[in-house]
Order: structure tokens, then sequence, then C-alpha cells
């Protein structure tokens, strides 16, 4: 049973199974007797106090063994892990582990919550050899398998403890009070409670709801007591409001001496400023079992309520009752069924504003203690079914227990946890509030040019994505864009895919287009910035633009393709460029080097230009976008060597053949090649 049982007031009184019997002549000692009785009133701290004194008196192992299994038991209730383990370490060594078969997964059911899983794990090992039919034990095994996956796993999530709530007491169970999100209903065991009594299980104050509104900061008010006639001197918590804010139903958990009467949900309606008189909602027909932790819409029509009344999987199940408006009473009870509880603890449901159903259990694979659950919702808006939950995750989940979530926004909200919270000093259970930041998609970058690397200014970008949505922006006086924010929204989003193509034209220049790709369909994408360092080249206007090098066979114009050099591949580049800029023609030029007459290099260089026109027809290029154009040797190369032009003619590089005949072939290869440029229309 997970420490929960006795921190929020519908586990503080009625909730505790008693799963230590004792046998015939289990003890001797009339300490042990008396220590045993207030161990079954559920008080927990007296009996630990007692059942040590008994133990120095104990006549045998069997009895020792008994006294230190029940103090383990009242420390684990009372979530004191460390002292627990210790004792049933302890009642390990005195061999009561054949008499009580649970141990070795209560220790496991500890060691989860302290994020000791390999113990954990190796634990309830233990457990199902001891008892095979342990099936929480064995699920136990199975959570333990499937932790590292949750936590490996972890969302972005962002969450803190709201320290202007929570005491040095229990908090817990927060709910919106109004339509407009700013108060705040939660219950806590701070010393202003009403109740005056001091329950015996933990040692806190009896628990109270409490009011309190959020500022324009969104910082929380002090917190008020909800009022005489609905806060008693006995337990109420885990309060709901529905009706537009003028009903509520909580929980309210009654005892009288030496006798725990149960936990039960009420409801009461507004009096002008105050509350009615609260009301009993009848849903079992006994007083020995509890209802606790409503949740339902805002017009009242249904309980999903947890409870320990027969029918049930085991330990505390989620039920739900229908409201007859003809009658005007509740309708029996029905289980939710096996796909949302199991043989443990399912409990605090919520549900949220299209029907998902969120609650906590410890009988479900998770991370430790109690994990939060969502369940979305089936059939239609009268079908009140849940399909099988998954768990939150972590770090909305952590190894302690967690509970009671709710969501003022589609990804921001409040719960409950017993994790580190006030002052990060204390393990009690404490508000905490999430929210998933917004996952801030950017693509940003720098146009420039190709050859001289200068920025464009005022370059065109425009953005285009598969969901629809188009935006156009200009390159600032560095070259440099982004897009970023977009009013309220943004210009990338995620679950797209995105062309971005870039332009640019100043007066008689001209720029090719160039395209380039982003996705966004990556799950795990959140704040992610996206570069492009585009380049673009210059096609009017400028110097004549060169091809990744094609290469033909000496004296031949067919294209040469080998294991060095594919011509073929470097045919790609223009292609690309024409692919993507679909209105502009262009001129392919071919130059050879000055090994040859005028008039036979004149002629190759022309067939060699029409080869790379008809190569690229066949790919698909429309033929009267290309015009083919040999120059022979005509118009030799100018490159750069040490920040110097220098003109490649015949002359110069026929004085190399002898002193330099590498430098030699390197020019004359050179001047082979084939370059184009953009036909310029003229203007009309």
């Amino acid at each position: 049973m997970k420490k929960l049982n006795i921190l929020l007031a519908f586990m503080l009184i009625s909730s505790l199974s008693i799963t230590a019997q004792k046998a015939k002549k289990d003890y001797e000692y009339k300490n042990t007797k008396t220590a045993e009785k207030l161990f079954n009133e559920t008080k927990y701290q007296e009996a630990i106090v007692l059942f040590e004194k008994a133990y120095s008196k104990a006549k045998n192992t069997k009895e020792k063994g008994f006294i230190t299994y029940h103090i383990a038991v009242s420390n684990q209730y009372i979530a004191n892990n460390k002292e627990a383990k210790k004792y049933y370490e302890r009642a390990l060594r005195l061999k009561y582990d054949k008499y009580q078969e649970d141990i070795y997964r209560r220790i496991a059911q500890m060691q989860m919550q302290d994020g000791e899983y390999k113990d954990a794990k190796r634990n309830f090992d233990r457990a199902v050899e001891k008892n095979p039919n342990d099936d929480i034990a064995k699920k136990g095994v199975e959570a333990c398998k499937k932790v590292s996956g949750i936590l490996e796993n972890k969302t972005k999530h962002k969450v803190e403890v709201v320290k202007e709530l929570n005491t040095e007491n229990l908090d817990w169970s927060i709910s919106q009070f109004d339509k407009r999100g700013e108060q705040f209903l939660f219950s806590s065991c701070r010393k202003a409670s009403t109740g005056s009594k001091t329950d015996l299980v933990k040692g806190e104050d009896y628990t109270d709801l409490y009011l309190t509104s959020l500022d324009r900061n969104g910082n929380f008010g002090e917190p008020v007591s909800l009022g005489k006639t609905i806060n008693s001197e006995h337990h109420e918590a885990s309060g709901v409001m529905y009706n537009n804010g003028n009903s509520i139903m909580f929980t309210r958990c009654n005892s009288k001496k030496n006798k725990n009467i149960g936990c039960k949900i009420y409801t009461t309606d507004k009096r002008g400023k105050n509350w009615k008189e609260p009301v009993m909602i009848e849903l079992s027909d006994s007083m020995g079992y509890s209802e606790g932790h409503p949740a339902t819409d805002r017009r009242g029509q249904f309980i999903v309520f947890a409870s320990d009344m027969p029918g049930g999987l085991g330990g505390k199940d989620l039920w739900i009752t229908l409201y007859n408006k003809r009658e005007k009473s509740w309708g029996k009870p029905k289980n939710l069924g096996s796909d949302i509880n199991t043989a443990e603890d399912e409990k605090f449901p919520t549900i949220d504003k299209d029907g998902i159903l969120y609650y906590s259990s410890n009988g479900l694979p998770g991370i430790g203690g109690l994990d939060l659950f969502r369940a979305e919702k089936t059939g239609g808006a009268r079908d009140f079914e849940w399909a099988s939950p998954t768990n939150v995750g972590f770090p909305l989940n952590s190894s302690k227990d967690d509970h009671g979530i709710i969501f003022t926004s589609s990804s921001s909200g409040y719960f409950s946890s017993s994790r580190l919270g006030k002052n990060d000093q204390d393990m009690k259970s404490d508000i905490f509030k999430f929210d998933l930041p917004e996952c801030a998609l950017t693509l940003k970058g720098r146009v420039r040019d190709q050859d001289t690397k200068e920025p464009l200014a005022g370059a065109t970008i425009t953005l285009t994505g598969t969901d629809g949505t188009t935006a156009t922006i200009k390159a600032d006086s560095e070259g440099n864009f982004e897009f970023g924010k977009r009013g309220r929204s943004r210009y990338i989003l995620k679950g797209v895919n995105y062309t971005i193509e870039f332009e640019h034209q100043n007066g008689d220049k001209f720029w090719l287009k160039k395209k380039s790709k982003r996705s966004t369909m990556d799950k795990d994408l959140c704040n992610e910035t996206f570069y492009e360092d585009i380049q673009l080249l210059c096609a009017v206007g400028c110097k004549p633009i060169i091809m990744p090098e094609v290469q033909y066979p000496l004296g031949k114009a067919t294209l040469l393709v080998n294991e060095k050099v594919n011509s073929k591949d470097s045919l790609q580049f223009l292609y690309d460029v024409m692919i993507d800029n679909p209105t502009i023609r262009v001129q392919l030029e071919s130059h050879t080097d000055c090994r040859d007459s005028d008039a036979k290099n004149l002629e190759l260089s022309q067939r060699r230009a029409q080869t790379c026109v008809n190569y690229l027809i066949s790919k698909g290029i429309d033929r009267s976008r290309l015009v083919a154009k040999g120059f022979g040797e005509s118009q030799p190369r100018i490159i750069s060597e040490n920040g110097v032009d220098k003109t490649l003619g015949c002359d110069m590089i026929t004085g190399l053949k002898t002193s330099n005949p590498t430098l030699f072939e390197k020019y004359h290869q050179l001047n082979r090649r084939t370059t184009f440029s953009v036909i310029v229309e003229p203007k009309k």
C-alpha cells in the first residue's frame, strides 16, 4: 500500500487494508496486543512506540518477527521509507517472510519510490519466487523493465513547485473554482484548519478546503478557508466545482472514537455568498466503504470517483455514477473496468474539457508510487467509457506519488506530488505547476554571392509549407534573414515540410534562383534553429558561370565517363539550375585548348556544346530553353593566382611545355571547359 493511503483525506482514515494477519499465539506479551489494536485503528505513530517497547519483552522469534513486521508496515504507511525498509530487512532476518509473503514486494515498492530500480527489480523477482500468484509483484517486475524507457523519453514539460501555496504540512488536489480561471480550490493540513484534532495516522492537523486567487502577475494570493459550513471538525478535501461555479462536490471523512466511519462524497450549492449545509451523496449500501475524489463535468451530470466498495478489482478502483434528472437521484455506480483499474489503487480522477480522463495508479507500470495516467474518451458524448491508459511520462511523473492533475490550458496546469516540494527540502505532498514551453522553431540564415561572397542585401526569400502556408521576406543589409515569430504564432511549425526559395535582382544584374528544403516532421523537435548559408550565382551582368568539369575523350564530342570522371553528373548542376529557374533560357558554351587549328577547334567545341544540350533534353529540359555555342580556342580562361589575374593564352602555355610539363597540361585542361550564360531577352 502506497503512502498516499494516509497522506490524503480520502485515505487518511478508512482505506487502509490491513494485510498483516495475526495467527494464534503470534505473541504473548500484552503490550504487543495493545500495539496491534492501535495499528488496526490506523494510529500508526502510537503503535510504533508500543511495538518498540514490546520488542524487548517478546518471548520468541516469531513474536519478534510479528512486532518487527508491524513496525515496518506502520512506517511505510506514514511515508517513512527509510525506517520501513530497515525493519522489513530485520523481519527477513527473523525469517518472518514464511508468515508474511508480501515483505519482498513491500520493500520493492518503497525502493521504486526511492528510485532504487535495480534493487526493486531484484526484490520483485524474489516476491514472485516466493509466491508465483502474486500479480502485484509480477506487475512490479514489468514496471522495472519499462522505467528506463519512461525516464529516457523525457517530455518537454517544465515543472515548478508553487511555493506560495505550500506549507510544511500537506497541500494537494488543486482545482479551478471559477469559469475565468482566476480562483482555485485546494486541500491542506495547514495549522489554520477548522478541525482542532490532530490526525493520529500522520500527526498532521485535519484537512480543510482553501480558496486562493491569481493576481495579474500570475501569483497566488493568501489562501482562505472555504468556510465552516463546508470545513468541519473532520477531514474535507478534493473539491470540484460544477454548475457554473454555483455547486461543489468534495470528500469528507468522518470519524468516531476508536472507529473509522469512512469517506463519502458531499455536495452543496451556493446561498448568496455562503454555502448551504452539505448533503452526502448516497453511492453504496454500507458505511463500511469509502468514496472520494469526485470528478465531474460543468453540469454535474456524472461523477467519476474512487472507492473500495465491493465489485472492484482490488484496492481503490475508479467508478462512475450518472445523475437521473427525472428521479433526482444518482444511479448505481459502475466500475470502469480492467482497462482502467488494477488490483492496486486508482485514485484522483480528473476530466479535462475534451472528456479525457486523468488519474493516478500504482498498479500500472510507472516510475514509482502513484503515477499519472491519461485515457482517451471513446464513443459519443453520453458514452462514459475510456480507452486503455498511457503513462504521462517524466517529469510530470516521478518516483514519488503524483496525482490530481488539472489543465488551465492545453499545455499547462497544476498537479500534486510528494517529490521535493516547498523550500526544496520536504517530502510531503505539495502543489506543483507545469508548462509545456512553446516549441519555438526558427529558420534563419544569410544570402551571399557565390563568387564574391558579398552579402546580397534585399534578396527575396519565400517560404512555402505543405500545410498551405506561405511567406516572403527580404534579407537585410548584411544578407541576413529570419523566419521567427509571426504575430502570436510562428512561421515554422511542427509536422510540416518546407521549401525555401531564394532569388535576387539588382538593376541589370540577375542571380539564379536556388531552392532548399527543411522538414519539421520529427516529433522530438523543439526549440530548434535551422540555418541556411545560401550562395546565389550571378547569371546576368557578371562573368560566365563555370560548371563542374565536363570532359570529353581527346578530339571527340562524347561525354567522358570513366572511373575518374563522370561528365553526366557534372551536367546535373545545370539541370538543377534550370529546374529551380523554370523561366530562364541558357546558352551552353564550350571552349577548347589551342593544340589544333582554329577551324577544327571551333567545329569541335560546337559539337561538344551540342552534346551537352542533347543530354539535357534527354533529361526532360525543353529544347527551346537551350542554345549550343562553340567558341573554339578564341576565349582563353582567366584565372587568379596569388591575387593576380592571369590569362591562359596559347603563347604563355606553350612556353611551359619544356620548363614545366605539369603546369603545361594543367593550363590546357583549364581552357577545355564548358560554361553557360543566361540569355537575356531584349526589352520590348
